[in-house]
């Protein structure tokens, strides 16, 4: 079985959930197979409500997929749900051999955005920890 576990995140575009499901269902999953989570805001209720199907379907051992870069996050949303969880980090963020130039000291978009996913990820971690 495969859970995908993802709510509303745009208005006009259904939740992450079943957009999810519509990839799986072209790639030719069965149906009966996929079981989605649309209520999900967050991976604090990602892992809440994942673990809840799981109890309810007895299921103990689950393969956790998400991106690198979110993955030490989402294992610890999960660490206390009372399942054996088997991180499989996927969407690694590489960069190329770098190079330097004029234009590596000049202001770049990708490397803002960079720079705030990693500070949410920091951020997420750290009011894991506190709270």
């Amino acid at each position: 079985p495969i859970i995908i576990s993802g709510g509303q995140v745009f208005a006009d575009s259904g939740t992450e959930a079943t957009v999810a499901e519509k990839v799986l269902l072209e790639l030719s999953v069965p149906p009966q197979q996929i079981f989605t989570d649309t209520e999900a805001r967050n991976t604090t209720e990602n892992a809440v409500n994942v673990a809840a199907l799981c109890r309810e379907q007895q299921w103990q051992k689950i393969v956790l997929v998400t991106s690198a870069f979110h993955m030490p996050r989402s294992v610890l949303n999960f660490a206390d749900k009372g399942l054996d969880i088997v991180p499989f980090p996927c969407d690694y963020q590489l960069s190329g051999k770098m190079q330097l130039s004029i234009f590596s000291f000049m202001p770049q978009g990708f490397a803002l955005e960079l720079s705030a996913m990693a500070l949410k990820e920091y951020l997420g971690l750290l009011a894991l920890k506190i709270l």
